[in-house]
């Protein structure tokens, strides 16, 4: 008579063999990557669970454009000839105001010191503005036009890879070189926090319009980048509007201030009523909230003035006054509406010429 012999205890089971609902799992068990934890389950450890840089590798991962095009900046030599060059032009920058400031100001005087620290942290900030504002058009302008000029736009455009997954990509690889070029400069700007003269709800604000600025000017060359099929073009229209928003405006805002020093001279304020005046308060301050130079400028001067981040009190000539938002927050209202709208044009520009 045939008899069977039990299986050793130490010995796996067959790839056929069910573990019964009540078997307990052995401890060499290793968890499959799609087992689900039950809710008896103990908690990962620390080093188990993941952190956040794999959580942005996995985002990264998740859209190829993304990761392909960052690897691929951060492979060649000239990310870090500019990375080096700007950090250098930052602390060189840092430097000269510092000796200039300081020879200036009075020894062991505290309100010096504070006007040593907020110096070098406007000198960094308005660097860094300029670096985003036409660093920006530069990564994004030949996003999308360099594929076609590479016969690869129609190869890319065959795989599975939507319109939208192609923008977004294009958009996060140069966003993150640019939060890059950021990080890299926050150092400084904590050098400056240190001296004293700068609050950290100013530090945030700062930081705050510098992202949301470079997110506005990389939408830009993104947008005009869909639109045109040759690099040049589309670094000629990003720098166009570049130009325009950052220097344009203000000989605007300018012209506007001699309208109304003409208005004043001419009929007097006292002679304008309540409506008039207002619009051409609302006026001056949406010429105001839409250039990034005014804004940190205005912004500056009501935190000074007022010691308030978020509004400003004007008094009418002819009766009450009028509450005026902070510049920094229509600012960045408007700079976020622009960018969602230019990536929303250039998904659509894309989706319609694979049709």
């Amino acid at each position: 008579m045939e008899t069977t012999s039990a299986a050793p205890a130490g010995d796996s089971p067959m790839p056929g063999d069910a573990r019964m609902p009540g078997d307990a799992r052995m401890p060499g068990d290793a968890r499959m990557p799609g087992d689900a934890r039950m809710p008896g389950d103990a908690p990962l450890p620390d080093d188990l669970r993941p952190g956040l840089l794999q959580r942005l590798q996995a985002l990264l991962l998740a859209n190829p454009v993304a990761f392909k095009e960052l690897r691929g900046r951060m492979r060649g030599r000239r990310a870090y000839i500019l990375i080096t060059v700007y950090t250098a032009v930052l602390s060189l920058a840092m430097l000269l105001v510092y000796f200039v400031t300081n020879s200036s100001s009075t020894p062991n005087n505290y309100n010096s010191i504070q006007m040593v620290g907020k110096a070098l942290f406007g000198a960094v900030f308005w660097l860094q503005l300029l670096v985003m504002c036409f660093v920006a058009p530069a990564l994004a302008a030949g996003a999308i036009a360099s594929e076609r000029e590479r016969q690869t736009y129609e190869l890319l455009r065959t795989t599975l890879l939507s319109a939208r997954a192609l923008v977004l990509g294009k958009f996060a690889s140069g966003m993150l070189f640019l939060l890059l070029l950021l990080l890299v400069g926050l150092p400084l700007q904590s050098m400056a926090y240190l001296f004293g003269g700068v609050t950290l709800e100013e530090l945030l604000v700062g930081t705050l319009l510098l992202i949301v600025t470079a997110a506005a000017f990389l939408a830009v060359g993104i947008f005009f980048s869909s639109l045109s099929g040759r690099t040049l073009i589309s670094t000629v229209l990003s720098y166009g509007v570049s130009l325009l928003l950052v220097f344009g405006l203000p000989m605007l805002l300018f012209l506007l201030l001699l309208l109304q020093q003409n208005l004043i001279s001419g009929t007097g304020l006292s002679n304008m009523n309540v409506f008039q005046e207002t619009m051409l308060l609302l006026l001056m301050w949406s010429g105001m909230s839409i250039n990034p130079l005014a804004t940190a400028v205005g912004s500056e001067v009501i935190l000074l003035q007022e010691s308030s981040l978020w509004s400003m009190s004007i008094s009418l000539s002819s009766a009450g006054s009028i509450s005026m938002p902070s510049p920094w927050i229509p600012y960045t209202i408007l700079y976020t509406l622009l960018s969602l709208f230019l990536l929303w044009l250039a998904v659509r520009r894309v989706s319609r010429l694979d049709k």
